[in-house]
C-alpha cells in the first residue's frame, strides 16, 4: 500500500521570456490552447500531477476545470475502502492497479454508504451523518441518525445502530460547491436539480426511505420497503421489495407514485447459478431458496434505465454469483432482458451504480459488470473469499477477482468513487 502523492514541483529558470498566451515550465513552451487540450484528456490522478509541476501549469489546471465539467467523458471509478479502526481512506485505481491512501481525522470510526459528484456520504459510530469531499477536504453536516422518522431498537449483533444508512445518493453538489465553478454548469444537469441542491436521499433501517436538504435538522420520511434508488432523467426513482418501480417527488409535499411497470421475468436461477460447476445435488434444491440472496441495482446506461439483479447462492461455505440485466421499455411498460452490453462496463455495489464505455480506455473490455461484495447485515462473501471486488463477463458468465484486502479488520462496504476535483 502506498500513500497518495503528486508529482514533485519542478520550476524553470527565472530569466526566460514568456511568449504571449504560452506556458513555460522546465524549458517546455507550448501555446495555452494546446496545454488546455492536453489537460482535458487527463484523468484525475494525472491532473493532480500536472497541477503540481509549477504555478503556470497549476493555473491552467484550475482554468480547465469548468471546461472539463462540460466535456469530461465518464471516468473509470476508483474503489474506495475505509475501516472503523483508523482514519484512512483507501482508493484502488483499476486503470493503474494501484492503491492510494488519504488520511482524514474526520473519518475515524465512520463508514461510507454512497458517493456522487466526488462527495462521500459518511456515517460514524455515534450516529453522525456528514458529506466529505476528499480532495477539497470540505465537510458538510447532515441530520444525525436519531432524527430519522422511523426508529427501531438497536440490535448490536447485527449493526451498531439498526437505524443506520444502507445506501445514500446525493442528487446534486451541496450549495457550497455550487458557488465555485459548480458542477451544475454542466448543461446536462436538469434545472430541477438546482432547487434541490445538496439533497441527500437515503435507504436506512429496514429499507425505509428518507431525505434531507442542506440546513435541515431532521430527516423527512418518503416511504418503506425500498431496495434501490436512482436519479434518472431528472426524476428520483425507487425500486421496492415488491418489485415495483416508483417515482419519488421531493416537493413541499413529498409523494411516491407507482410507475405500473411489470416486474422482470426471472428464470429458474437455482439451476443456472452454478456458473459452470456441477449442478446442486437434488437433495439440496429444496434448501436453495433459503440460501439465495437477491440484490437489485438501478443504473443508467446510454440514456436507458437498467436493472441489474445479483443472485448470491451460499452453499457449504461457498459463494456463487450470477448477474442478470433488464432494460426498462417505456412503451410496453415492461423490463426486457439484456444479454449484451456492447462496449459498456457497469459498476454496481453499495453506492451509486454507473456505466462507462470501454472504448475510451485501452486495456478495458466492454460487456461486463464490476461488482463489490457487500450485504446490509453481514459480509459473508468477504469472510469466505476475502475478495472485495470482482468482474463478471456476460459473454460466458465467468467471474474473476479484481481486488482483495485482508489488512482491515472492520472494513466499510466498498464504494465506487468517481473522482471530481
Amino acid at each position: 500500500m502506498t500513500s497518495l502523492s503528486v508529482c514533485p514541483t519542478i520550476s524553470g529558470g527565472t530569466n526566460r521570456k514568456k511568449l504571449k498566451n504560452t506556458s513555460i515550465c522546465y524549458g517546455v513552451i507550448l501555446p495555452e490552447d494546446i496545454m488546455m487540450f492536453i489537460v482535458t484528456k487527463l484523468d484525475m490522478e494525472h491532473l493532480h500531477c500536472f497541477s503540481a509541476v509549477c504555478k503556470s501549469w497549476r493555473s491552467i489546471a484550475i482554468a480547465s476545470k469548468k471546461i472539463r465539467r462540460l466535456h469530461l467523458r465518464p471516468q473509470i471509478p476508483w474503489l474506495m475502502l475505509s475501516s472503523l479502526e483508523d482514519n484512512n481512506l483507501w482508493f484502488f485505481s483499476l486503470s493503474r492497479s494501484k492503491l492510494f491512501r488519504l488520511e482524514f481525522p474526520e473519518v475515524y470510526g465512520a463508514r461510507c454508504y454512497g458517493s456522487n459528484w466526488g462527495w462521500l456520504i459518511m456515517v460514524n459510530k455515534m450516529g453522525r451523518n456528514f458529506l466529505l469531499h476528499p480532495f477539497t477536504r470540505v465537510l458538510n453536516e447532515l441530520p444525525p441518525q436519531g432524527t430519522f422518522p422511523i426508529q427501531h431498537p438497536s440490535y448490536a449483533s447485527i449493526t451498531p445502530s439498526f437505524n443506520h444508512i444502507f445506501k445514500a445518493i446525493l442528487l446534486s453538489p451541496p450549495p457550497a460547491a455550487t458557488t465555485n465553478n459548480s458542477d451544475l454548469d454542466d448543461k446536462n444537469i436538469v434545472s430541477s436539480v438546482a432547487m434541490d441542491c445538496g439533497v441527500v436521499v437515503a435507504i436506512y433501517s429496514i429499507n425505509d426511505l428518507a431525505f434531507c436538504r442542506p440546513g435541515d435538522e431532521v430527516w423527512t420520511a418518503l416511504g418503506k420497503g425500498f431496495e434501490d434508488i436512482i436519479f434518472y432523467d431528472g426524476k428520483l426513482y425507487g425500486f421496492t421489495k415488491r418489485r415495483d418501480l416508483k417515482i419519488v417527488e421531493l416537493g413541499p409535499h413529498p409523494k411516491v407514485t407507482s410507475c405500473n411497470i411489470t416486474p422482470p421475468e426471472e428464470d429458474d436461477i437455482s439451476i443456472s447459478i452454478n456458473l459452470g460447476a456441477s449442478p446442486p445435488a437434488e437433495e439440496d434444491l429444496g434448501r436453495l431458496p433459503t440460501n439465495l440472496v437477491k440484490s437489485f441495482y438501478l443504473v443508467e446506461c446510454l440514456g436507458e434505465l437498467l436493472m441489474v439483479i445479483k443472485y448470491c447462492l451460499l452453499v457449504n461455505m461457498t459463494s456463487n454469483v450470477m448477474l442478470k440485466i433488464f432494460k426498462l421499455d417505456q412503451k410496453s411498460r415492461n423490463w426486457i432482458k439484456v444479454v449484451d452490453l456492447g462496449d459498456q462496463m457497469l459498476f454496481i455495489g453499495a453506492g451509486s451504480a454507473l456505466s462507462v464505455s470501454a472504448t475510451d480506455y485501452p486495456g478495458f473490455r466492454g460487456n461486463c459488470i464490476y461488482f463489490t461484495d457487500h450485504n446490509h447485515y453481514s459480509s459473508f462473501e468477504t469472510q469466505v473469499c476475502g475478495t472485495l471486488a470482482k468482474l463478471f463477463h456476460l459473454e460466458d458468465n465467468s467471474i474473476e477477482p479484481i481486488f482483495s484486502d485482508h489488512s482491515s479488520p472492520a472494513p466499510s462496504p466498498p464504494i465506487w468513487f468517481t473522482p471530481i476535483s
